[in-house]
């Protein structure tokens, strides 16, 4: 808060004083006002979707092994609570989620993680 001075005998007010100490004129007081839609419309929130996508998709890429053999698609189950994550946090900025996008790299990331082995 800036320090206030008195509009009618000059005086240095302490933050917050409502009347001035000196005279007792009343002292303008800086009002709250929240921001319009407008600019609320206009602020953008930077959720990196897309870098939650690509961190799934390359997580999908692991497997659990036994004895050299792919058993089961551990790096989609990951790949899969990220996007679950991701479409959270977009669903609460009331952004629109393309997690179904990262749904389809996941599992294009198991399958080719199941081929590369």
């Amino acid at each position: 808060m800036s320090t206030l001075y008195c509009p009618n005998c000059g005086t240095q007010a302490p933050p917050g004083t409502l009347f001035c100490p000196n005279c007792g004129v009343a002292l303008p007081q800086l009002q709250y006002q929240p921001p319009t839609q407008a600019a609320i419309s206009e602020r953008t929130i930077n959720t990196h979707t897309y870098g939650w996508i690509i961190m799934a998709f390359l997580v999908s890429f692991l497997w659990f092994k036994i004895n050299n053999m792919p058993l089961f698609p551990l790096g989609f189950v990951g790949g899969l609570v990220i996007i679950v994550f991701s479409w959270h946090i977009d669903k609460q900025v009331g952004k629109q989620s393309i997690a179904p996008i990262g749904l389809v790299l996941s599992f294009v990331g198991m399958i080719i993680g199941a081929l590369v082995r």
